[in-house]
């Protein structure tokens, strides 16, 4: 098992994470790395990847699901903020600078349809949406 993070662990803090771990009695790798380099050889790959809250905040999102899918060997579990769910076709939302909950770390919003496509770009067979809540938040999980 590997627990990673880059963004918060090294801007906000890892406390949550440290004080879980404790609690539980986990014996969890940690490792502090950018999604961007993430590969098989630097992680190894996985039965199971939960990539949850990340995706609206990469700037370039197939490269970010691409990781996902290279340290995939099972199933992928995906948890994303969405938006355009009025738009027909696969298409996300650009958030230029801070407009997107004042947050400058917010970068695009996929529809359910974007979120998908793009899985099943990078080499997922099959893609479910499990969930929706919050009226702009989806679960999916994906296969190899």
């Amino acid at each position: 098992m590997l627990a990673s993070d880059w963004y918060c662990w090294q801007g906000s803090s890892k406390l949550g994470f440290d004080i879980a771990k404790k609690a539980l009695g986990s014996r969890v790798e940690e490792l502090e790395i950018k999604v961007e380099d993430i590969t098989a050889a630097t992680v190894g790959t996985f039965d199971l990847v939960l990539f949850l809250g990340v995706l609206y905040h990469a700037p370039d999102p197939i490269g970010y699901l691409r990781r996902v899918r290279e340290v995939c060997s099972g199933m992928a579990i995906i948890e994303t903020l969405v938006d355009a769910e009025d738009y027909p076709r696969p298409a996300m939302v650009f958030y230029e600078g801070n407009t997107e909950n004042s947050d400058s770390s917010n970068f695009f919003g996929p529809n359910r349809l974007a979120c998908e496509a793009m899985l099943r770009e990078v080499g997922f067979r099959e893609v479910r949406m499990v969930d929706e809540f919050y009226g702009n938040r989806m679960v999916f999980h994906a296969f190899v």
